[in-house]
């Protein structure tokens, strides 16, 4: 994928850090000036100063350049005027973002490593984006969300970050208890930004996860999707509803959001399109033991399974059904078991590269299994390891969806 637009590259100036440090500096002076300051307040108000200053500072507009250039987003990153901005294993995020009556397109590559493109129009700032939040020809989007607890500290984020001042302001006379209450409440409200949720776009569904904590959300469960006004919403079978929240303030990340929403559904419509075919009832694995499902599938994709009286699946059916995200899980996962029994290298890459497209856990590890066994004995070990990391997926409390406004 390429993409290729007009427009000016604005980054974070090397003083705008420097000039906060500086200024921390001489606050912390001053305290340790101040009569009747402990040692204990002053580290803790110096604690308290760095998180204040580290969150002003990312709040900062950049600086906006003067200078057309010619903006590209390929397999190599972000492309300024031939040279690479941003190396495309380096984007952690790019979404469009409003700034005043225009629109640009905004990668970030670490806490403090932020570009923003100035462009004519919402359409090149899409575009960017779509092709940056790929992962490496995965067709995968990647997008970092605030975790599912945030929503229940957003009225302390809110008071800490657009009222530190009022802090500052009577430190000098609190206990050191409560210096330490605050220094912990700002870290509460940092830990997002160093701990974000990952959600994952895959050709099949929506990957949220969390620290060890994953759920996995199948295109076919979900029957509406819409924006909220900090992030978007998925309702699923059941009337039950997913909240993901982008931000904590409202409509800060509406261009994000449009552009994930245009994702989803853009696959979902895809998804709807394909058929699963005749075949998935032969390679589900249903009832059936795992021993008994792997021999059986196998049988399927062997060259000797062709003659006579035999049930045999054409490759290119099995290659349908591996590459059809509509179709079963199992039923995909048995297409590539038969697929084994004959598969060369170009075929293992190509299996390979469905398992890096699908966002999936389970199907992604058992294609992966696949792709690497190289006998039927390991293909059998493969799975069972594969059984066996379900299961403690399985005993993984389920993450709680949010469908109430704070």
């Amino acid at each position: 994928m390429r993409y290729e637009a007009r427009g000016t590259v604005a980054r974070r100036a090397i003083s705008t850090p420097i000039a906060m440090g500086a200024s921390l500096l001489a606050l912390m002076w001053v305290m340790t000036r101040a009569p009747g300051i402990s040692p204990l307040a002053v580290v803790s108000g110096a604690v308290l100063l760095a998180v204040a200053a580290v969150a002003l500072t990312l709040r900062l507009p950049l600086k906006k350049g003067r200078e057309q250039k010619t903006i590209v987003a390929d397999e190599r990153g972000l492309v300024v005027d031939g040279a690479v901005a941003v190396p495309r294993g380096s984007v952690r995020a790019a979404y469009p973002v409003r700034v005043g009556e225009g629109h640009a397109l905004r990668v970030e590559a670490g806490l403090f490593r932020a570009s923003l493109v100035h462009l004519a129009s919402l359409e090149d700032a899409e575009g960017l984006a779509e092709v940056l939040a790929s992962a490496e020809a995965d067709g995968i989007m990647r997008v970092r969300a605030l975790p599912p607890w945030a929503r229940h500290v957003r009225t302390i984020s809110l008071l800490l970050t657009t009222s530190p001042w009022l802090l500052f302001n009577v430190v000098r006379w609190l206990p050191a208890w409560s210096m330490a209450l605050i220094v912990a409440m700002y870290g509460l409200v940092a830990l997002p930004l160093v701990l974000p949720q990952q959600v994952e776009i895959g050709r099949d569904g929506v990957l949220l996860r969390w620290l060890s904590k994953r759920r996995f959300i199948p295109f076919t469960a979900i029957t509406e999707v819409h924006e909220t006004p900090l992030g978007f919403a998925m309702t699923l079978e059941g009337e039950r509803t997913v909240e993901v929240r982008l931000t904590q303030r409202d409509k800060a990340a509406s261009a994000r959001t449009k552009s994930i929403l245009k994702r989803i559904e853009s696959r979902r419509e895809a998804l709807a399109e394909l058929s699963p075919g005749e075949e998935q009832s032969l390679l589900s694995r249903g009832e059936r033991e795992l021993d008994a499902w792997l021999r059986d599938v196998r049988s399927l994709g062997e060259p000797s399974a062709h003659g006579y009286r035999a049930i045999a699946v054409p490759r290119e059916r099995l290659w349908a059904v591996l590459e059809n995200p509509a179709a079963d899980p199992s039923a995909r996962e048995g297409a590539a078991v038969a697929l084994h029994a004959s598969i060369d290298e170009a075929e293992r890459e190509r299996l390979t590269a469905v398992g890096r497209a699908t966002a999936s856990p389970r199907l992604r590890v058992a294609l992966d299994a696949v792709a690497k066994a190289p006998d039927a004995e390991r293909l059998r070990v493969a799975y069972e390891s594969v059984e066996a990391e379900a299961e403690a997926d399985a005993s993984i409390p389920e993450m709680k969806a949010s469908a109430k406004k704070s």
